[in-house]
């Protein structure tokens, strides 16, 4: 794992931009200027990614050959971009809820793209020969439901941020992104999982502005730019490492629970105590998600120790089976095992026509003594 006071660090670097950013924004937001109040807030949370990833040594790079590349560089500047147009458009709302139903379409075709999850053909340098994990009746089908949930997703969590108290989603957010990271570090995508550990900082920074000068602001540019910062990362850890389709849905859908502010059972609450339980109450799918993903770190990693353990057990007594006289090597049986990716090592390239991030095998000490 990576240092915690480096990734604490990143984090309170980010909230420290994206807040100093955020104060432009106030005086257009006192002012009714919704549409410059977005681009200000956009801003500042673009800001605090960027530092928060160079703090964290993540460099995105212009080829766009890996998701993560493509979800700095492109993913989020568009989303930030539907959000300025939504605000600008808002007393026509409609406008704004197609462009994001229209881009959340794109969004996984886009950070699947090129990967051995889709046809080879689907690309123009592609080989249409090439193997797939899906057909393209397939594709079709798993892309048009990954863009279905996020379109009802973000269109939920805006509507739930406008409303008066709105302040517990985007806070909820934050968290909930911090927990997804984590899960897919230790599911075995250090790098997917780094980009999304910052957000919690940024969300901060954002909303102690909002609360101190502008109360009655509404963070849609924070709750957009963020529900496809946490989309990306669950993508990245689902299908290009080991992060279970249990845990995929437990951490996407965590943030609606922020999202119940709204009944009137609970509108009677004052807004504190019902900005601190719409939070809890979002964190609870969310470490339930994290504690199973750390369950499953922690068991590979015991079957890796114990693996260890035999092959140098192995190791020690191979002299004494050289010194034997003659005859017959014994054929030894094979052990299978699988070594878990450290969230803290560097990733290997993806193989082609491969969906997944994969590490090599360990050496069988077995095989070993034969030679």
């Amino acid at each position: 794992m990576p240092d915690p006071q480096l990734i604490a660090s990143a984090a309170v670097a980010a909230a420290l931009v994206a807040a100093v950013v955020m104060l432009v924004g106030v005086w257009p937001a006192r002012k009714g200027r919704m549409s410059l109040a977005t681009l200000v807030e956009v801003l500042a949370v673009g800001g605090g990614i960027v530092i928060g990833c160079r703090w964290l040594g993540i460099e995105p790079r212009l080829s766009l050959a890996e998701d993560q590349d493509r979800l700095l560089v492109v993913i989020l500047p568009v989303t930030g971009v539907v959000e300025i147009l939504a605000a600008f458009f808002s007393p026509r709302a409609w406008i704004g809820q197609v462009l994001r139903v229209l881009w959340s379409l794109c969004v996984p075709a886009l950070l699947l793209l090129g990967s051995g999850w889709l046809p080879a053909a689907w690309l123009p340098i592609g080989e249409p020969s090439a193997p797939s994990s899906w057909t393209s009746s397939q594709a079709i089908g798993m892309l048009a439901a990954l863009g279905v949930a996020l379109a009802l997703l973000w269109g939920l969590l805006i509507r739930a941020a406008e409303r008066p108290g709105g302040f517990a989603v985007p806070a909820a957010l934050g968290l909930v992104t911090t927990a997804a990271g984590v899960s897919v570090m230790l599911s075995g995508s250090a790098s997917g999982g780094l980009i999304g550990l910052p957000f919690a900082g940024i969300a901060a920074g954002v909303l102690v502005v909002c609360l101190l000068f502008a109360r009655m602001r509404a963070t849609t540019g924070l709750a957009g730019v963020g529900i496809i910062l946490l989309f990306g990362v669950l993508v990245d850890g689902r299908f290009f490492g080991k992060l279970t389709t249990t845990n995929f849905v437990l951490l996407l859908a965590a943030p609606l629970l922020s999202c119940v502010g709204g009944i009137a059972s609970l509108a009677r609450f004052r807004a504190v105590p019902r900005f601190v339980g719409l939070v809890i109450l979002a964190l609870l799918p969310a470490g339930v998600a994290a504690g199973l993903a750390y369950r499953t770190f922690a068991e590979e990693t015991d079957t890796a120790s114990a693996y260890s353990g035999a092959a140098s057990a192995s190791s020690s007594s191979r002299p004494a089976a050289s010194s034997a006289a003659s005859g017959p090597a014994p054929t030894n049986s094979t052990v299978k095992t699988t070594a878990p990716q450290d969230p803290g090592a560097d990733e290997p390239a993806p193989a082609s026509g491969s969906g997944a991030k994969t590490t090599p095998a360990p050496v069988d000490p077995a095989e070993e003594s034969k030679n």
